[in-house]
């Protein structure tokens, strides 16, 4: 079964793939065959970054709202014009997540607060996008409103790592449905019975497979690994809110 997929590249055009699968069916790799149609947006960027830091960022760091939780942290900058110089993945219905941090405003911020942000206050890969100028909303909503001129105050939450150790059963299905990504893991799109719910019933719907077995790849490079290894070692990010 297919399912358009969605993500976002700040800075290009190239479309991902994106499908939806059972674990009893391998999917095509990214490369294979043409391109799923896919809903996506490109921002425009120069190279006048070193103006693009807010001047709030000169100052005292800004502060999260206790209702975003524990694990977020705010950026603010002002786009002006000027690109953010993000890939963000945009398959998650509710969390694009950030793929690559390259030259652009958000670089320029990490860059200007280096010095006095820790390492859990810099903008990096896989990274959520929670809400925006003090909106939440949907993926594609925040996409748009990353399209807006002037200050943005950007809230990322940082993912929460967890690895789950399954050994197959030739008489229980693993219970996945996966959605590829461009370039950001698997999706577990649906969670159904099977070992991992059996085993580990904290797994939630949209957490991301990054790594099977130690290995990191592709969608269809992780998909390989899980079909052909009879143990499974998976790590999984995960964007859920915590307390």
């Amino acid at each position: 079964m297919l399912w358009d997929g969605f993500w976002c590249c700040v800075q290009g055009d190239d479309n991902g793939n994106a499908q939806l699968v059972d674990v009893s069916e391998r999917p095509a790799d990214e490369t294979d065959g043409p391109p799923i149609k896919t809903d996506a947006v490109a921002l425009p960027m120069d190279d006048t970054t070193d103006r693009a830091v807010d001047s709030a960022s000169e100052a005292q760091l800004p502060e999260a709202s206790e209702d975003d939780g524990s694990d977020v942290f705010i950026v603010v900058v002002d786009q002006d014009g000027r690109g953010l110089g993000l890939d963000l993945d945009i398959t998650d219905e509710f969390v694009p997540v950030v793929t690559k941090v390259g030259e652009g405003t958000i670089q320029a911020w990490n860059r200007e607060n280096a010095a006095k942000a820790s390492d859990a206050n810099l903008v990096r890969r896989w990274d959520g996008l929670v809400r925006i100028n003090g909106q939440r909303g949907s993926t594609k909503e925040l996409v748009a409103l990353l399209q807006q001129p002037g200050k943005l105050e950007l809230v990322f939450r940082r993912p929460t790592e967890r690895t789950v150790v399954i050994p197959k059963d030739r008489y229980q299905s693993l219970g996945m449905m996966l959605e590829t990504t461009a370039n950001a893991g698997l999706l577990l799109a649906e969670i159904q019975d099977g070992l991992l719910k059996a085993r580990y019933p904290e797994v939630q719907v949209n957490e991301r497979i990054i790594a099977v077995n130690d290995e990191h790849g592709t969608s269809g490079q992780l998909w390989d690994l899980i079909e052909d290894n009879d143990t499974l070692t998976l790590k999984l990010l995960s964007y859920a809110r915590k307390p």
